[in-house]
């Protein structure tokens, strides 16, 4: 079932109204753009996600794989600590199963270490982080290409094609890249990596 925000869209282009406007556009629903786009929204932003993808999360692709708070939490800074338990409570709730140990192999020489780690079940984490999302007025726009934007004064207009509602223009206050490496984002806005391919590894 369609939400109200979904209904207006539909309206608004039917209309011959293609321009859309939100506070924030955020291009991408993995974990980080799903995350941005609940903690955004229950602040109380009008936020627009943007996604190719036809159901947020699936088909899942990479990132199910997380190591054990006490593994890596002396690497944080004491201010991030508090918000990483709390996204690790969400983590729990999807765990599908544990490790003890890991084997990683370079060149054909393997190594077995302790390291306690968890998997898991991405696909339906996301989809409930955007459910929430949602619940506080976020708008996702699945089976949505971004084609670039460009900064004006005041914002940034976007221009998405989506497979629903044709080509739309986003008028944002805010822009975020949340899809991943190499981001189409940062491309179309003159962003360069200093890295690189062959100096990143993908998990």
């Amino acid at each position: 079932m369609f939400k109200y925000t979904h209904l207006k869209f539909y309206y608004l282009v039917m209309m011959g109204m293609s321009r859309l406007s939100a506070d924030i556009l955020i291009v991408g629903s993995g974990p980080a753009g799903s995350l941005a786009a609940y903690e955004l929204s229950k602040l109380g932003y009008k936020v627009i996600i943007a996604d190719m993808k036809r159901c947020a999360g699936k088909p899942t692709i990479c990132g199910e794989y997380l190591p054990e708070l006490s593994e890596i939490e002396d690497i944080f800074p004491n201010e991030g600590l508090k918000y990483l338990k709390s996204l690790y409570e969400l983590y729990r709730g999807y765990i599908t199963n544990k490790t003890k140990e890991t084997t990683v192999e370079v060149e054909g020489v393997s190594r077995t270490f302790k390291f306690k780690g968890f998997i898991i079940d991405r696909g339906s984490m996301i989809s409930h982080i955007i459910k929430n999302a949602e619940d506080y007025g976020a708008t996702p726009l699945l089976s949505t290409i971004f084609r670039g934007c460009k900064r004006e004064e005041g914002g940034y207009k976007s221009k998405v094609l989506s497979r629903e509602l044709g080509e739309l223009l986003v008028e944002s206050k805010f822009v975020i890249g949340a899809d991943g490496y190499p981001s189409t984002v940062a491309k179309s806005l003159g962003l360069h990596f200093t890295l690189k391919t062959e100096d990143i590894a993908y998990a």
